[in-house]
């Protein structure tokens, strides 16, 4: 039964919607309990919420609302290792700014995508979406070209390119 029940809570966990409901951990940690003393309400918040953690700036930058928003998508995506990597790949290539162009090659963009109209893949706002564009460069440049955020940084490091 025990067994039965970790395979559905495994299968439940990977999208597939076969429990109602999660299952308990057999060793599952206690409750947090409130603090004991006259503290007065105290806001546990949503224990099944998800952390939303804040992608930082290694270069002390701050970003227009909409760019954040994308940083941040991309920091719960792929980690904070691999996070500092892209952070510090595309605050070179671009500055993390929506309208970046190379004069040169004619890149754009915050993942400088070669042509432009590549990020139309994830959405026809692509000039000017934050999102649009680091979706794409998150889920389908990086992952097929260098497998990794910093095996692209790697690569650009070496070769002054990506």
């Amino acid at each position: 039964m025990r067994k039965a029940l970790a395979h559905l809570a495994l299968l439940a966990g990977l999208g597939f919607g076969v429990l109602s409901h999660p299952v308990p951990h057999v060793n599952a940690e206690p409750a947090a309990t409130p603090p004991v003393g006259d503290t007065g309400p105290v806001d546990w918040g949503d224990p099944t919420a998800a952390p939303s953690p804040h992608a930082p700036s290694r270069f002390g930058k701050t970003y227009p609302a909409a760019t954040q928003a994308a940083r941040d998508w991309a920091y719960r995506r792929i980690g904070a290792r691999q996070f500092a990597c892209l952070d510090s790949l595309w605050h070179h290539e671009s500055g993390w700014r929506v309208r970046a162009g190379n004069p040169y090659s004619g890149a754009y963009g915050i993942a400088q995508a070669l042509p432009g109209h590549k990020y139309a893949t994830e959405g026809p706002d692509w000039r000017t979406s934050a999102m649009t564009q680091v979706r794409w460069g998150v889920l389908r440049y990086i992952p097929g070209r260098y497998g990794s955020a910093c095996a692209a940084e790697t690569h650009r490091l070496r070769f002054g390119w990506y």
